[in-house]
């Protein structure tokens, strides 16, 4: 019990990370930001946890069941930025 307690996290991480990779909501050479403010550009992504680098270039390790409660991906659809002006 003591042992399944201690690896719930790491369970948990694993779990959302097979989930996350099936569904492709992010890339390396994204910009997200998490639910918790966290925010950059996603610079590495592992079996456990997201690399984010930050604007002031911070390293941020997310873990993946962080990432899978909501963020947003500010590269996607696309990359692109259409603006009008009269």
């Amino acid at each position: 019990a003591g042992l399944t307690f201690a690896l719930g996290e790491l369970i948990l991480d694993a779990f959302a990370g097979v989930i996350l990779e099936t569904e492709s909501p992010f890339g390396v050479g994204d910009w997200v930001k998490t639910m918790d403010g966290l925010e950059g550009r996603i610079v590495k992504v592992n079996w456990r946890t997201v690399i984010l680098e930050s604007l002031d270039e911070h390293v941020i390790i997310v873990p993946h069941r962080k990432i899978a409660q909501g963020f947003t991906n500010y590269s996607k659809p696309n990359k692109s930025y259409w603006d009008g002006v009269e």
